[in-house]
């Protein structure tokens, strides 16, 4: 939603036909210590958007990573991590990756600067060159940004099976589970009846299931990860009332398209249907396990389907203890387990300090949670805006699992795909307190246009 600006004149010196921008740049170097760096910076830019350029409009999940890039002067070699003594070398010696940056941009306000944050995210790169100023080199570095779903991006994880929880409730275990504190999630629409993540991508975990759900996440400005839902923009009040008026005197360049490319006269939803079966095995050992004397095995053990419960094997029902010759060893093997949804990881501990012994076929019992054939929902327009067939197809969506869910999913899909929209762009001064989303008024008298 935009950002505050109440006790600030940003507003009125947006609207003032003279201003001074400001531009206030801060890394956190050592992890928890913000440092202004804006005194080195000689360019900064930053771009964020739901409207994909080649993709088209935003569907179901689906959001690009704000992006931003910082040259600064490195006369001093203070982002070179070769440069002994420098902030780079003496936290990133190996070269800047995932460092924690932060901009804020508006105007200055009687001489003193007053900002919003305009992005907030992690450096993974930083060039280093050689510019000639005024016929002599001088150092230069460039920072390329991510914003704070970056990290996420790149972590994986495994869960225990989530059943019959909202999305926003999946999304909230998950982000918790990640280690993410800053975020703020719309209540969903439906229910989620079986989900869960085994050694899979955290972000596109997360997209996936608010796509499932009809709306999306993204990384506000401020850093924060937020659910939307379906409803949001029917809901929310920066969606629904003027947050800024863009006139003349504002902006250089406004452009009007309309998108025909995202015009169908048919949605396609499939679902997968999932039901819970009885107590059977899911994971059958291949080869015995040899436990060393006095010693702890562990066995990472992959279901064979996922699995809703699954039980701690128990001897002589699950597994056989022996020693060499073929003693029986039930007595030295103890036997603990930490179960997820699709795996589980098994201790094997033998108490006996002389002997080895072999655990042979193990296996663990559980009550699988089964997918069954594939199905579809189809939506036809009713706009009469295109002429022919022209089907859009949702890619598979392993969380779209009843009817209900595709029902309400092909229904979305058909209003927004199924009429032409206008695509309007303008370059003009930054309104630091916009973010993604808002609504704003645009006027050109020459055109006639009014919102």
């Amino acid at each position: 939603m935009a950002q505050d600006t109440s006790g600030t004149q940003l507003v009125a010196n947006w609207q003032a036909t003279g201003r001074v921008p400001a531009v206030v740049v801060e890394i956190c170097w050592d992890g928890t210590n913000w440092v202004d760096e804006s005194s080195r910076v000689l360019a900064a830019a930053w771009a964020d958007s739901l409207l994909h350029e080649r993709e088209g409009l935003p569907l179901l999940g689906q959001t690009a990573p704000a992006a931003a890039s910082i040259e600064v002067d490195n006369a001093d070699g203070r982002f070179s991590p070769d440069m002994t003594g420098s902030m780079a070398n003496t936290y990133y010696p190996q070269g800047i990756w995932d460092l924690p940056v932060r901009i804020s941009a508006g105007f200055v306000e009687d001489g003193t600067p007053e900002t919003l944050r305009q992005f907030t995210g992690r450096a993974y790169q930083a060039r280093e060159w050689q510019a000639m100023v005024d016929g002599r080199p001088v150092a230069r570095a460039m920072l390329s940004l991510w914003d704070e779903s970056a990290p996420l991006r790149q972590e994986k994880l495994t869960t225990e099976m989530y059943v019959d929880q909202r999305a926003d409730a999946v999304l909230e275990e998950l982000l918790d589970a990640a280690g993410v504190t800053g975020y703020s999630l719309d209540v969903g629409m439906g229910i989620v009846p079986w989900a869960w993540l085994d050694e899979e991508n955290v972000w596109e975990q997360l997209t996936a299931i608010a796509g499932a759900d009809g709306g999306w996440v993204r990384a506000t400005k401020e850093g924060a990860i937020v659910f939307e839902r379906v409803t949001h923009w029917l809901e929310a009040t920066d969606h629904t009332s003027s947050q800024a008026t863009i006139t003349r005197g504002r902006a250089w360049r406004l452009e009007d398209a309309i998108s025909h490319k995202d015009l169908y006269s048919e949605v396609a939803v499939a679902y997968t249907p999932r039901t819970l079966g009885p107590l059977d095995t899911v994971y059958s050992a291949r080869e015995a396990i040899e436990v060393p004397p006095g010693e702890t095995v562990e066995r990472v053990c992959r279901y064979q389907v996922p699995a809703m419960y699954v039980v701690t094997p128990v001897v002589d029902t699950d597994y056989t203890a022996l020693r060499a010759g073929g003693t029986d060893a039930r007595g030295d093997v103890t036997v603990s387990m930490t179960a997820y949804a699709n795996q589980a990881v098994i201790e094997l501990t033998n108490s006996n300090a002389h002997h080895a012994v072999w655990v042979l076929n193990l296996k663990i019992r559980g009550y699988p949670v089964d997918a069954e054939d594939e199905e579809q929902v189809t939506e036809a327009s009713e706009a009469g805006e295109i002429a022919g067939d022209k089907t859009y197809r949702l890619a598979h969506n392993d969380y779209i699992q009843t009817k209900v869910q595709a029902d309400r999913l092909a229904g979305f899909l058909r209003d927004r795909l199924g009429r032409y929209r206008r695509l309007w762009g303008f370059e003009s001064v930054l309104a630091p307190w916009l973010e993604v989303g808002d609504r704003v008024t645009i006027t050109n008298a020459a055109a006639g246009l009014d919102d």
